[in-house]
């Protein structure tokens, strides 16, 4: 990325436990996790032309004028899944009161270069805001930062209609579910803030065939990812004897659907065969050249087509360029079905057709043709090998 001039603040003790790790090497600055999960405020000096028209608005609107280069202001609130967007009123006011305070850190520390020598491990200078009768005056402190809280599953009511159905239908009992959730590496832009969309995948611990999956908002994970699990059940026809999960906030968020259904939840930390499916996915995304249209096709449509429909459509595409090339394992499906399973496993390139308010996801397998039968078929003339296009067309995501 190179050098960069500015200020980031991290945002209470969950921030200053990121900003450790990343010193210490624990967490990879430039790893697509961290990128997803950074939660802090920027303030980046650069060159005008990093600034987007929002940002050059605000300058003309205030009367400021800068020069050269590493001059230009740019403000920026990152949260966890949500791309870097425009700062909030308080979000402003906390990001400029931490410049002030840095100011004044650095002047200090000019003066004495051991001034942040602190008295002991993990105390931090902190500085306080005290109020006297004159206002408001701010202080140094060596202070132990505040214990991590532990983030709370937020619980929504379970599918009770769902869950007899399920109770009351012949449903086989087979195998472990891996199960885990991760950010999707494309981005949804709609009003208001652009996001990763977050992922749950179910895949077989055995066979590692993909049972289903479910995107979410990052702030709607929590009320989207069970139903996204009653779905593998009901589309598969199946329900495992266990999942396993390596998040405790997932598995805190599928016990109370997983007991009563009489599932096990296990933590573990490897689940192969999700992170097979993971390396592939963003292999597939990070492709360039022609491979790469799907992914470009959604973010040129993204100003036009529902951000459900992305949703959808990522869902589907990754999918499809994802099972593999075997019939179902699973006995109780029937034939034209796993056949189905079958023949996707051949296809290759992914695309989309967005046509009269209907999103097709399209799945492409090229095949040459033997030159005889051209000949036979079109004349001498067409002698050269032509490649036929069979294409799959599943039904419209609404």
């Amino acid at each position: 990325m190179g050098e960069v001039f500015g200020l980031a603040a991290y945002l209470g003790s969950d921030g200053l436990e990121q900003y450790r790790k990343v010193q210490s090497g624990k967490v990879d600055a430039h790893s697509p996790d961290f990128a997803y999960s950074q939660n802090c405020l920027t303030a980046w000096f650069g060159d005008r032309n990093h600034l987007d028209q929002a940002d050059l608005k605000v300058v003309r609107e205030l009367g400021l004028k800068f020069r050269g280069s590493n001059a230009w202001p740019q403000f920026r609130s990152l949260q966890p899944g949500y791309l870097p967007w425009y700062l909030t009123e308080g979000e402003a006011r906390y990001l400029a009161l931490s410049m002030e305070q840095a100011r004044e850190v650095a002047l200090c520390l000019n003066k004495d270069p051991n001034w942040l020598s602190g008295p002991g491990k993990n105390r931090y200078l902190v500085r306080v805001p005290i109020d006297r009768d004159g206002g408001r005056a701010w202080e140094s402190h060596w202070l132990t930062p505040a214990p991590i809280a532990k983030t709370k599953v937020r619980a929504y009511p379970l599918d009770e209609v769902r869950l007899r159905r399920i109770g009351n239908a012949a449903v086989t009992r087979h195998g472990i579910w891996e199960v885990d959730a991760f950010y999707m590496p494309a981005q949804v832009e709609e009003e208001g803030r652009p996001y990763f969309p977050y992922s749950i995948l179910a895949a077989d611990h055995q066979s590692g065939f993909i049972l289903g999956s479910a995107l979410a908002e990052p702030s709607e994970w929590e009320a989207k990812f069970p139903p996204g699990i009653l779905d593998c059940i009901e589309n598969n026809n199946l329900l495992p004897n266990a999942l396993w999960v390596r998040k405790e906030e997932l598995r805190d968020l599928l016990e109370p659907l997983a007991a009563r259904l009489d599932i096990e939840v296990r933590l573990t930390r490897k689940l192969p065969e999700i992170d097979r499916v993971k390396r592939a996915m963003v292999k597939y995304f990070s492709r360039s050249g022609k491979d790469s249209r799907p992914l470009k096709f959604l973010r040129g449509t993204a100003g036009s087509m529902p951000s459900r429909m992305l949703l959808a459509a990522l869902r589907d595409i990754f999918m499809f360029s994802q099972l593999r090339k075997h019939e179902s394992p699973y006995p109780h499906r029937p034939p034209g079905d796993s056949c189905v399973f079958a023949q996707l496993g051949k296809y290759d390139k992914p695309a989309l057709l967005y046509k009269s308010g209907s999103l097709h996801v399209i799945s492409v397998l090229r095949r040459e043709t033997n030159t005889s039968t051209i000949r036979q078929a079109h004349g001498p003339e067409q002698s050269r090998r032509t490649t036929h296009e069979h294409v799959f067309l599943p039904e419209p995501v609404a």
